[in-house]
């Protein structure tokens, strides 16, 4: 008779933890981030990859964190698009570069590469003459009262009729501050964190279809609880938040 108590509650247990295990959803495993192998394709010529769009999603097992990316290839005076379809990645790298939409994750230029998540264009056209020039803005002043100065690129350049518009011109304090405290070391978001990628508002109003979707999505709100439970777990420990893959050769 203890012995078939002891049998039932042992059955018990195991069918406890068999349920405890198949409730909690796992991220689907990634061997490699697609971002790495998008990146060996362009290897030939300069590019820059950009993160077009993020989304998370559900079966019956797996949780699905995908990307969609957009490869910028600069030609003379005009920008060659190419848009990737949805590619699902890794938990971990989802998490880093959850507020870095519509910044570049990888580039390379002029044998120059950059694995540090910035705005489009801080490291090869903001400041190269070959696409816009330094102009005063008189509606605008430095913390020292001067007049600041603001990037303006070439009316011919069709770059701002896709990720540049006349209201984004980036002041040169600003980029100063790019290059001194944040270029090859980490992600630069601008003024307060939130002038460029997901929190910004130019994403905001650009993007609406994207924040409508993630408003409504119950993926989402599990992907932001686990999220916190995870970096509960791991508080107090160095972070890698905001630093997109490497890219091999």
């Amino acid at each position: 008779m203890k012995q078939s108590k002891q049998l039932l509650i042992l059955a018990s247990l195991i069918i406890f933890t068999l349920l405890s295990c198949s409730s909690e959803k796992k991220a689907l495993t990634v061997s490699e981030e697609p971002i790495v192998n998008l990146a060996k394709d362009h290897l030939d010529h300069n590019f820059s990859i950009v993160l077009h769009d993020m989304d998370v999603t559900e079966d019956d097992v797996n949780i699905i964190y995908r990307h969609k990316y957009a490869v910028l290839q600069p030609k003379e005076d005009s920008l060659v698009v190419d848009s990737t379809e949805w590619l699902t990645v890794s938990e971990d790298f989802f998490h880093q570069n959850e507020d870095n939409l519509g910044m570049e994750l990888v580039s390379i230029h002029d044998g120059v590469s950059s694995t540090t998540p910035k705005p489009v264009g801080f490291d090869w056209a903001i400041g190269n003459e070959k696409y816009g020039e330094w102009v005063i803005d008189s509606t605008q002043t430095t913390a020292t009262g001067q007049p600041e100065e603001r990037w303006r690129y070439h009316s011919g350049t069709r770059f701002l009729m896709y990720y540049w518009m006349f209201s984004r011109m980036t002041g040169r304090s600003t980029f100063r501050n790019y290059n001194q405290n944040y270029k090859g070391k980490r992600a630069f978001h601008g003024k307060g964190g939130t002038a460029y990628g997901t929190k910004s508002s130019y994403q905001r109003a650009s993007r609406s279809s994207f924040y409508s979707r993630k408003a409504s999505s119950t993926s989402w709100k599990s992907h932001t609880k686990r999220a916190s439970r995870k970096s509960s777990r791991y508080k107090g420990g160095s972070s890698s938040r905001g630093r997109s893959g490497g890219v091999g050769k």
